[in-house]
């Protein structure tokens, strides 16, 4: 046999090894591959489950607060850390809310247009913005406050009372919030009791809507306290 025919023997035998291995790997992973889709379950599945929590979340809240008023939850939350951080700077609030840049300068232009905030050139850095809510704006939060309460209850009402709590820090180190972030002093967020009161009657809820309504309206307050 000549030197060139064992070459092309020896280039053969070598290609087709390489071949039944790839072969063999790829079956391999086929079958892994159909087994992990096979013990895939969404009912165990934090991201899907997840999901599914924020769209319950955001339907209670819709429910509550948001047709009735045409914020969302995010110019609320929002709404909330102004009022908490008078004189916040962009950063600031994005650090606070989580918010990326372009969702808060969004939520921050659709609070100015309702008239609820105002954007203001920091005296303490001439390159920053500071922002606050208009006196019409913080008079809307306190008046939305007790219905935000009922939103949070409701979300957490299928756990046992004794587990919601639990269930709370959990969510925060989930979002990476730490202890130290959290108001010194700061209302049960999960309880019937949180505000001092029993629970909001959902069928109940348009009157309620209908009696704050008027302080939903931008207007001129003479004496500048709530009537």
């Amino acid at each position: 046999m000549k030197k060139s025919d064992i070459k092309n023997f020896s280039s053969e035998r070598s290609s087709s090894a390489k071949k039944q291995t790839n072969s063999s790997k790829s079956g391999e992973r086929q079958v892994s591959g159909k087994a992990l889709v096979e013990t895939f379950d969404l009912h165990n599945s934090p991201g899907h489950l997840l999901r599914r929590c924020h769209s319950r979340a955001r339907a209670i809240f819709d429910d509550l607060i948001g047709r009735e008023t045409g914020l969302s939850k995010q110019q609320v939350a929002l709404m909330v850390t102004i009022s908490h951080t008078p004189a916040a700077t962009h950063a600031q609030l994005s650090e606070e809310t989580g918010f990326d840049r372009n969702t808060l300068a969004d939520t921050i232009d659709r609070l100015i247009s309702k008239g609820l905030a105002v954007r203001e050139r920091s005296v303490r850095d001439a390159r920053a913005y500071e922002i606050r809510l208009t006196e019409q704006g913080q008079l809307q939060l306190e008046d939305l406050i007790p219905l935000s309460f009922e939103v949070q209850r409701k979300i957490v009402e299928p756990l046992p009372e004794a587990s919601r709590q639990h269930f709370i820090e959990c969510l925060q180190i989930l979002a990476g919030i730490s202890e130290s972030e959290s108001p010194a002093v700061a209302a049960d967020m999960t309880t019937s009791t949180a505000v001092g009161s029993a629970p909001i009657d959902a069928r109940k809820v348009p009157r309620v809507m209908k009696e704050i309504k008027p302080a939903l309206t931008p207007k001129k307050r003479n004496d500048g306290m709530r009537k």
